[in-house]
C-alpha cells in the first residue's frame, strides 16, 4: 500500500509542529511538502527532514504530488482553505471550527462529496484523556444536575476576530461538545458577556430536560498563565478536574474522595490515524461531519444572544 502523500498548511504553528511530527513519524503517510509565510520558520520545523517548503498553499493544492492536505492555520482562514482544496481534488483534514457558519459547513461536506474526497473535522475533544476520565468517574456517580468548566487564558490569537473568527466557535465549542457528550443535546441555550481592549469574557449556559443546567465560562486576556477547571455535580456525588497544580480528576461519592489518574493525551494521535482510516478506506473519522455540525450550530446560537446583548 502506497502512503498517502500530505501536504501541511500551517507547518510553523503549534498544531502545525504537532502535525508535522505525528506524520514524519506515521508509516501509512508521506509527508511530502509544508506551507507557511515564513520560509526560516518553516526550515527550523523540518530540521533534517527533506520536505519541500512553500510560500504559497495554492500550488500545493495543484500539485499532482499531493493526495492530501492538513490545514492547521488560524480559525478564520478554515472555510477558505478547505474550499480550495476540495476543489482541486484533495483530502482535507482541517482542525476545528470547520467553517464559521453552518451553510459554509454544509458546502464543504457537499464539495467533499460531489468531489469523492475526504473532509475530516478534526474534533478531538470528546477523544481527550481529560474528558475520558470525567466520563468514566460519572458512571458510578447517579444523574448529573449540574456542570460548570470555566478557562482564563492569556492574550493570544484568540482575542483578535481576524484570526478566531466567530468568537463561541473559537472558544466555546470545545466544552459545548463535551457537554452534549456527557448531558445529551440541550433543550435551551443562552449566552452573555463582553469583549472589549483586547479582553474577552463569555458565557453560555445549557439547560437539559429534568432542570439540569451547564454553564461554560470563556475568558480570554486576564492571565499570564492559562488555567481551567471544571466540575460536574450528581445525585450521588459530584466529580471535577482542575490543573492547578497539575491535571487531575476527583471523584466524591458517601463523604470519600477518589482521585484518578488522568493518562496521557493520544485523542490528536487518533485523530490522525482516523483521517488515514478514511482516506484508505480501513475505518471511519473520530469525530463524524453531524456531531462538528452540531456543536457549531450551539456555537452559532450562543454567538447570535451575545450579538444582541
Amino acid at each position: 500500500m502506497e502512503p498517502v502523500r500530505i501536504a501541511l498548511i500551517g507547518a510553523s504553528g503549534m498544531m502545525g509542529r504537532i502535525r508535522l511530527e505525528q506524520l514524519n513519524n506515521e508509516p501509512r503517510a508521506k509527508l511530502v511538502a509544508v506551507c507557511g509565510r515564513d520560509v526560516d520558520k518553516l526550515k527550523r520545523a523540518v530540521g533534517e527532514h527533506e520536505i519541500g517548503l512553500s510560500t504559497r498553499p495554492q500550488d500545493l493544492y495543484e500539485s499532482d504530488e499531493v493526495d492530501a492536505v492538513a490545514i492547521c492555520i488560524f480559525n478564520a482562514l478554515h472555510y477558505e482553505h478547505a474550499k480550495q482544496a476540495l476543489q482541486a481534488g484533495k483530502h482535507v483534514l482541517c482542525e476545528y471550527p470547520l467553517a464559521d457558519s453552518l451553510e459554509q459547513y454544509d458546502e464543504l461536506a457537499g464539495l467533499a462529496q460531489e468531489q469523492g474526497v475526504v473532509l475530516h473535522h478534526s474534533m478531538t475533544v470528546r477523544a481527550e484523556s481529560l474528558h475520558r476520565t470525567m466520563k468514566k468517574a460519572l458512571a458510578d456517580l447517579g444523574e448529573p444536575r449540574c456542570a460548570y468548566y470555566r478557562y482564563y487564558g492569556g492574550s493570544s490569537w484568540y482575542i483578535d476576530p481576524d484570526k478566531r473568527g466567530d468568537l463561541f466557535c473559537a472558544l466555546h465549542i470545545h466544552f459545548i461538545d463535551q457537554f452534549v457528550d456527557l448531558l445529551g443535546q440541550p433543550e435551551g441555550l443562552t449566552a452573555h458577556g463582553v469583549e472589549k481592549d483586547g479582553k474577552v469574557s463569555a458565557v453560555a449556559m445549557m439547560q437539559w430536560p429534568g432542570g439540569v443546567t451547564g454553564t461554560i465560562e470563556f475568558c480570554m486576556g486576564f492571565t499570564d498563565k492559562p488555567g481551567y477547571m471544571g466540575t460536574i455535580v450528581t445525585t450521588d456525588g459530584w466529580c471535577g478536574f482542575s490543573t492547578d497544580p497539575e491535571m487531575h480528576v476527583t471523584a466524591t461519592r458517601g463523604g470519600e474522595t477518589q482521585t484518578l489518574a488522568v493518562p496521557a493525551d493520544t485523542s490528536k494521535e487518533e485523530d490522525m490515524a482516523s483521517f488515514l482510516d478514511e482516506v484508505l478506506k480501513t475505518g471511519g473519522p473520530q469525530c463524524d461531519l453531524a456531531t462538528g455540525r452540531n456543536a457549531i450550530a450551539l456555537c452559532l446560537e450562543c454567538s447570535r444572544q451575545f450579538a444582541a446583548g
